[in-house]
């Protein structure tokens, strides 16, 4: 390749980077502003605050990583933007959810033990695990729709999905949990507990 050529290709990259950070850090002040408007709600359900932090970082991990997996089987050549069954887009999903299915009844097992322990009020443990199933499941589906359709589009369009994938669903994994916890938690609390 000629130097003009490799020069052109950095600054590509480059920009796709910059462009991409931008437009996240701009996402991030936005989840910022939604989760400090709730921050009531999270202290009048006592133990959800617990939830927080550890949830929106299993989010952006999960679908982080599922990207990179994703990104690595396109400079493979594995790719090929279909949900063949036994193709690496389906099985990277699959493995995708059940992590968040596992993480999600772990944390939820784990927010009332640590409440206990540090002597903050919860709520019952079994409403805690069941807000961080759901919330967990439906922001994860979310963020896992979102992956595939960055990594089929990049795919299409040749751009390279190392310099976009981390910061956009990472930061829409912010984006996305905070309200889907808030929201789950307030469901699964109006459930009566006489059902």
């Amino acid at each position: 390749m000629s130097q003009a050529g490799v020069q052109g290709r950095e600054r590509r990259l480059f920009l796709t980077g910059l462009v991409a950070l931008l437009i996240s850090t701009g996402v991030a002040v936005v989840a910022g502003s939604y989760l400090s408007s709730i921050s009531d709600l999270l202290t009048l359900i006592p133990g959800l605050m617990v939830l927080v932090p550890p949830t929106i970082n299993m989010r952006g991990s999960i679908s982080g990583v599922l990207a990179s997996r994703l990104s690595s089987s396109m400079h493979l050549g594995e790719f090929s933007g279909t949900f063949e069954q036994d193709g690496v887009l389906a099985g990277n999903l699959h493995a995708s959810l059940l992590l968040t299915i596992a993480t999600a009844a772990a944390l939820g097992v784990i927010a009332p033990l640590l409440s206990a322990i540090t002597g903050l009020p919860v709520i019952g443990a079994g409403d805690l695990v069941l807000i961080s199933l759901v919330a967990g499941i439906l922001s994860g589906l979310v963020l896992m729709g979102f992956t595939v359709l960055i990594s089929v589009l990049s795919y299409r369009r040749g751009v390279d999905l190392d310099m976009i994938a981390a910061p956009a669903v990472t930061t829409l994994g912010d984006l996305v949990t905070i309200p889907v916890l808030a929201m789950t938690a307030v469901a699964v609390l109006a459930i009566p507990s006489s059902i």
